[in-house]
């Protein structure tokens, strides 16, 4: 049986800190960051939730799946973290006139639209063959090294495409900055290629109640920062089976409705994942580091649950 992790985040505003007692009678199972964690079945656990419901604080429970290596691949779809490659300028990338500038108090920034491609010092980048380019709004910057951008590209997987990056300190005109620009030489010098991922999840994820929300642009609606009551769970009919990189940024609520989110999640399927494993690609983050969850599947909501919780 798939091992799982529960664990308990407090709600900023809705609660006063963690008692120092309750702290101290389960230190083990506090993390650095104040989350709770504990394995489903801890004998810890019960007596946490009877001391928590005492303390008065206002916290939220989650769960979810923590499976072995061996068990990984049995789940269809998972949530992939690439690390963050160094922050150093990488060039103007995006046309910000597509994006949402706001509500005049707040900077949304989402949605601009990707013109031009990174320009990669190799001497500062971290080196991993999978990075995510730090600090950019959605879309995301998603970078591979060239030794994973030739593994990719002898495979059929579908919802991507590669991008060679540019040389930092080379002069390049406009034309040839520009993203959808094809060069022989350029994906003959690449030390870096840009993955685009083409594919778009149909449906929203499902989570919960959206219990605390730390940003929010008023002009557009889209959620900057959001604590939710359950990991994302999509139904099935919410992914595109033939997709094997996809992603989602919209999900759906009990007291919200519907929204979207800053940033995105990518999705790859478990043939992907499978794949990245055998060829040891590094720069695979966790999925979550608070608690410790090395890799994130895709557990399925069930979609008359979805529609049941929702007219609760």
């Amino acid at each position: 049986m798939t091992k799982r992790v529960v664990f308990f985040e407090r709600i900023p505003g809705a609660s006063r800190e963690w008692p120092e007692d309750l702290r101290r009678r389960f230190e083990r199972h506090f993390s650095r960051f104040d989350v709770v964690h504990f394995a489903a079945g801890s004998p810890d656990l019960e007596p946490f939730e009877s001391a928590l419901r005492d303390s008065g604080v206002a916290a939220v429970r989650r769960e979810l799946a923590a499976p072995s290596r061996r068990e990984l691949l049995d789940f269809d779809f998972h949530f992939l973290t690439p690390k963050s490659d160094r922050d150093y300028p990488k060039g103007d990338l995006f046309d910000t006139t597509s994006a949402c500038p706001g509500d005049g108090t707040f900077h949304c920034g989402v949605s601009a639209a990707q013109v031009r491609r990174p320009a990669i010092d190799a001497e500062r980048s971290k080196g991993f063959d999978l990075m995510l380019d730090p600090g950019w709004p959605r879309p995301f910057v998603y970078l591979v090294s060239r030794r994973l951008a030739g593994l990719l590209e002898a495979t059929d997987f579908t919802g991507f495409r590669l991008v060679p990056c540019l040389i930092a300190g080379r002069e390049y005109s406009e034309g040839e900055m520009a993203l959808d620009y094809e060069s022989a030489i350029q994906r003959e010098e690449a030390t870096h290629f840009q993955l685009i991922v083409t594919g778009r999840a149909p449906g929203r994820a499902w989570v919960g109640e959206v219990l605390h929300t730390f940003a929010e642009c008023k002009r557009c609606g889209t959620i900057h920062g959001a604590i939710f009551e359950s990991m994302p769970q999509p139904g099935q009919e919410d992914l595109d089976p033939s997709l094997d990189f996809q992603l989602l940024w919209e999900l759906s609520s009990s007291n919200r409705g519907s929204f979207t989110i800053r940033g995105e999640h990518l999705l790859v399927s478990a043939r992907v994942l499978g794949f990245l494993l055998a060829n040891k690609v590094t720069g695979l983050g966790p999925y979550l580091t608070d608690p410790p969850v090395k890799h994130g599947v895709v557990e399925w909501k069930d979609a008359e649950a979805k529609e049941l919780a929702s007219q609760s």
